[in-house]
């Protein structure tokens, strides 16, 4: 199951909104500043007026002055001020409503006009001043004017600066949706498989639009296949995070996607790659991916987790750089799967060690593994990142593992701010252990209690020192099902015992592969090197020998032992 997020809005839409933000803009600048001159023109007339007010008031005050040389005084002071703001229209002084002085203009001004009353008692008299002012047309069209040309100046230096940006971005989704078409031919993700179901969700974090469709861009990847080993179907598969976001990101995952398609057809053509083992076959995997980033010197690194599922029997061969632990499901029991957990891939490190872990699924068994997009979630109540690395365990139980559910929930409670990717593996049938051959008879599909029957089995052989009988019962089992590091090194021992050195070397280096830890599996693989006269790969088991002891005396006694045989 994919989830795409596919949302369709014309073009010619988009750019008429686009057009019309930019009419909004600028309607709203010419409306604003014309409030502006208004306001400003309004506080000047009345600062005058209330300087006149004053004037007028001294004026009428005057006891000792008769009417009439009071009005000649008032008419002086009308004058100089419509001089010095010649915005006067009609000038009227009452007192107790009788009317001492009216003047009009002659030729009134073309334009707004606003009137300005003002009341004041004086000795019982009611003095009022009412003056009618004109905002002119002239001033009016000569403020349109000047607005004119600043919005010009914002359109040459804003409107076409954004229409040049609009054109950069849409050269941007472009080269955006070009890339995605190199992408294509790696999400054809379909599989064929009887036992095993697959179900996944990508998500990625930056949309972007190109012709009418909307498509998403990102760093995490996922991809599955079948593959033929050693005669033996696999199932492969990798959930990995490529370092950065969008462009970066997206990069590292084609780089990726292209070496993992190469890896995949060449194991599917050449017949030494398909006589590798599970385990060999991931780590040269998982070594060749790591090789090609770390051309990029530390600058693009990968996390992920890379695996091989045994159709037949269910064993999970799995390897995890530096991602988020899977979660196991089993019977409404959720874990986490506590695997070793290596550098990223590409890691500038010339000194690396892979480990494979391995676990037997049983019938129904559910791993689902996940990018960090899960658990990196922003908690708005807090405008905090989650740190807690149990939330999507806890949402899963809630969800009770169903992957669309758990989208959901995560969604309505949290915000992403990153990629999410997730892949379901079901393992379906019971798993295919026809081929254990030993005396005790397994009825029942225990996989814990089956390994325990087997050392019991394998141990009573060991103390009866029936190591020709060991290699018979076990050979076709430690081919195909190398679930346990005693089984592996006790197998390699008979082998060693019966002289078959170069038996006993192929599965203590399978056992290497899991184990790097093993010290009395270096111990046997130095002595069956010896004896088919290997010094080139001794020196180098030494080595690490000498790593995991870090005792000098005890190497050197190894040593020494081995010039004297």
């Amino acid at each position: 199951m994919s989830k795409r997020i596919i949302k369709k809005k014309p073009t010619s839409i988009r750019i008429f909104f686009k057009k019309l933000r930019f009419i909004i803009v600028g309607l709203f600048f010419f409306i604003l500043s014309n409030i502006i001159f208004f306001v400003i023109t309004y506080i000047r007339l009345e600062t005058l007026n209330h300087n006149k007010l004053e004037y007028i008031l001294q004026i009428l005050k005057q006891e000792n002055i008769d009417l009439e040389n009071k009005k000649n005084q008032l008419i002086y002071i009308h004058d100089f001020y419509n001089k010095l703001f010649n915005n006067l229209n009609e000038f009227t002084i009452r007192v107790n409503e009788e009317i001492i002085l009216k003047y009009q203009n002659k030729n009134p001004y073309k334009g707004f006009s606003t009137r300005i009353k003002n009341h004041y008692d004086y000795n019982q008299n009611k003095i009022v001043l009412e003056n009618e002012y004109i905002i002119k047309y002239r001033d009016i069209y000569i403020f349109e004017l000047i607005n004119f040309f600043i919005i010009l100046l914002i359109y040459f230096f804003y409107f076409k600066n954004i229409k040049q940006i609009i054109k950069v971005e849409e050269k941007r989704q472009a080269d955006f949706y070009l890339l995605k078409q190199l992408f294509e031919p790696f999400q054809n993700l379909e599989l064929s498989s009887k036992n095993i179901f697959i179900e996944y969700y990508l998500e990625q974090y930056v949309k972007f639009n190109h012709k009418n469709h909307s498509f998403d861009l990102g760093g995490d990847y996922i991809y599955f296949c079948s593959i033929y080993l050693r005669k033996r179907k696999y199932i492969f598969f990798i959930n990995a995070d490529s370092m950065g976001k969008s462009l970066q990101g997206f990069v590292g995952t084609l780089i990726l996607s292209t070496v993992l398609s190469a890896i995949i057809k060449r194991t599917k053509k050449r017949i030494i790659e398909k006589e590798r083992y599970p385990e060999t076959w991931l780590k040269y995997t998982a070594l060749e991916i790591h090789e090609v980033f770390q051309t990029f010197l530390g600058f693009m690194m990968i996390s992920a987790i890379i695996g091989l599922i045994d159709e037949e029997n269910g064993l999970l061969y799995m390897m995890n750089f530096d991602h988020p632990l899977p979660i196991y499901i089993n019977s409404n029991s959720y874990h986490f799967l506590n695997s070793k957990v290596h550098r990223k891939l590409g890691f500038p490190s010339s000194n690396i060690s892979m480990e494979i872990f391995r676990y037997p699924l049983s019938q129904n068994d559910i791993i689902i593994i996940g990018s960090d997009g899960k658990d990196e979630v922003l908690i708005e109540e807090r405008n905090t990142i989650n740190e807690d690395e149990y939330l999507s365990l806890n949402l899963l139980k809630e969800a009770e593992g169903n992957l669309s559910i758990f989208v959901q929930k995560l969604k309505n409670n949290y915000t992403l701010t990153d990629d999410l990717s997730l892949l379901k593996l079901v393992y379906k049938s019971k798993p295919n252990l026809a081929f254990i051959n030993v005396e005790q008879e397994i009825t029942h599909y225990n996989i814990n209690q089956f390994i325990v029957d087997l050392n019991k089995s394998l141990f009573q052989l060991l103390k009866n020192k029936e190591y020709q009988k060991i290699i018979e019962l076990f050979k076709e089992m430690i081919q195909v099902y190398p679930v346990n590091d005693e089984l592996l090194y006790w197998y390699s021992y008979s082998c060693r015992k019966r002289k078959l050195y170069l038996e006993a070397i192929e599965i203590g280096e399978r056992l290497l592969n899991f184990n790097k830890n093993h010290i009395k599996n270096y111990l046997q693989l130095i002595y069956c090197y010896k004896k088919i006269n290997h010094q080139f790969r001794i020196d180098i088991l030494i080595e690490d020998l000498n790593e995991i002891i870090n005792k000098p005396i005890k190497v050197y006694k190894i040593k020494k032992l081995l010039k004297i045989q």
